[in-house]
C-alpha cells in the first residue's frame, strides 16, 4: 500500500483504467473484452492537431501534410528545443510546422520555386489568386512560431539531383 498524504488536486503519480468493448460500435456490450489499469505515463496533444488545422491554415497547396500525419512525424524524431530539422521537400511547410510547436529549430528547401514562395495558383475551393500575405512563413505567423523559423529558405533546381 502506499504511504503518506493523498493530493487529489495535483498529484505525483497517476493511474489510469481503461475498458475496452471490442472495435463493433453497434454491439452493446455488458461487461468489457478486457480491462486495463497502469501507470500514466504522459498525455496527449490532441489540440495541436486543430489547432493547426488545413482548414483553418493561411498558407496551403495541393500536397499540403495533414497536420496529424506531421505530428506523428515530428513526433517519432523525437523532435524538441535542440533539434535543427531541415525538410528538402518543404512544399507549404506542414512538418516544420510541426517541429517547430515542439520548439525545433527549422528550414527547408524545394524543386518548386513558385510554391515554396507562393506564388501558384490557390489551392483553395473558389479562390483564383492568392492573397498577398499568403506565404510559409504567414503560417509562422498564425501560429506564433517564428522564432523557431530559419527564415532564409532555399530553391533546389533539378541540377542538384543529377537530372
Amino acid at each position: 500500500p502506499f504511504k503518506g498524504p493523498v493530493d487529489l488536486k495535483s498529484p505525483k503519480i497517476e493511474f489510469s483504467y481503461l475498458e475496452f468493448y471490442g472495435t463493433e460500435n453497434n454491439h452493446n456490450l455488458e461487461k468489457p473484452y478486457n480491462i486495463f489499469f497502469g501507470l500514466n505515463i504522459g498525455e496527449g496533444q490532441r489540440q495541436l492537431i486543430t489547432k493547426q488545422s488545413i482548414k483553418k491554415r493561411k498558407f496551403i497547396g495541393n500536397t499540403t501534410m495533414d497536420p496529424e500525419l506531421a505530428f506523428f512525424m515530428a513526433n517519432l524524431g523525437k523532435v524538441d528545443h535542440t533539434s535543427l530539422v531541415l525538410d528538402p521537400f518543404v512544399g507549404t511547410g506542414s512538418l516544420l510546422l510541426a517541429a517547430a510547436e515542439f520548439k525545433g529549430h527549422v528550414f527547408g528547401g524545394d524543386i518548386d520555386f513558385l510554391q515554396l514562395h507562393a506564388r501558384t495558383r490557390s489551392s483553395r475551393a473558389g479562390e483564383k489568386k492568392r492573397k498577398t500575405d499568403e506565404s510559409m512563413i504567414s503560417n509562422f505567423e498564425q501560429y506564433d512560431l517564428t522564432s523557431q523559423y530559419a527564415k532564409d529558405q532555399f530553391y533546389l533546381p533539378l541540377g542538384c539531383f543529377g537530372l
